[in-house]
């Protein structure tokens, strides 16, 4: 009879185990997904931001004198631009980046 009771204690035990284990994987599943979801919208806020400020600049840019590409302000300074094309930097118009 000790046995048995010894048996089915241990089984009781197993199943316990078993539920809590599968409940701590389910909730800890759903943290990483909210985690995941949370994560996903600063970068979709980031991605928005440089989207933004890219139009911004390009709403101020000039044409570069030596190569006729757009040339944007840059960030620090009242009237410095930069060439990404020829890497030709000069001073004109003030712009609001500074």
């Amino acid at each position: 009879m000790n046995t048995l009771l010894f048996i089915i204690e241990i089984i009781s035990f197993a199943i316990w185990g078993s539920i809590v284990w599968i409940f701590k994987l389910l909730t800890t599943s759903k943290k990483e997904k909210e985690k995941e979801r949370l994560k996903n919208i600063e970068i979709q806020k980031e991605k928005m931001r440089k989207e933004k400020e890219y139009e911004q600049k390009l709403k101020f840019s000039l044409t570069c004198k030596r190569c006729g590409e757009l040339a944007f302000p840059v960030n620090g300074t009242q009237s410095n631009y930069y060439c990404e094309s020829c890497g030709n930097r000069f001073t004109s118009v003030k712009h609001p980046f500074n």
